[in-house]
């Protein structure tokens, strides 16, 4: 999945601008509302400065299920 990220982060700096994020989301085939998107995109990038953290994501995202697997 990282390097699925990665194929976005077209800057290379570990993140995603919201517009390579909404290019992300339309990849995968996920049709997000805008509330939906908003929520993520708040979450990985609390100050709204455009800089969607994916490794964060990646991160909670193996958290989660390693904990939902004990």
């Amino acid at each position: 999945m990282k390097v699925l990220f990665k194929k976005f982060d077209t800057t290379r700096k570990g993140y995603l601008t919201p517009n390579e994020f909404k290019s992300f989301l339309g990849y995968c085939q996920l049709n997000l509302n805008s509330d939906q998107e908003y929520s993520i995109l708040s979450e990985y990038d609390p100050d709204l400065k455009g800089t969607f953290n994916y490794n964060l994501l990646l991160r909670d995202l193996i958290e989660n299920l390693c904990n939902k697997a004990e």
